[in-house]
């Protein structure tokens, strides 16, 4: 089993060679990026598909809540007086 590395003394020509390096797109790195934007447009699409399910779904009970809430025509005033007078009885 190998120890631990010890660490390098970098100079100004090292750490500009490291840079550069690392700067550079290798064939490896252009797969992994494609491979995590392939993977973000399927997420994405996967998203899409729901969130018309879930606007389908507010627009129903929106419409269900208008549907239950909305009252029915109101009786004229002497209407009303009449089937209280005719409920409670004669003498009121």
């Amino acid at each position: 089993m190998k120890g631990p590395m010890k660490p390098q003394p970098f100079d100004d020509e090292n750490l500009d060679a490291l840079f550069a390096g690392a700067r550079t797109l290798t064939s490896l790195d252009e797969a992994a990026a494609e491979r995590a934007l392939r993977s973000w447009r399927q997420t994405r699409a996967r998203r899409n598909g729901w969130r018309w399910a879930s606007g389908l779904l507010a627009t129903a009970a929106m419409l269900g809540g208008v549907l239950y809430l909305q009252h029915g025509q109101t009786l004229p005033t002497h209407a009303a007086y009449e089937v209280y007078n005719q409920a409670s009885g004669v003498g009121w």
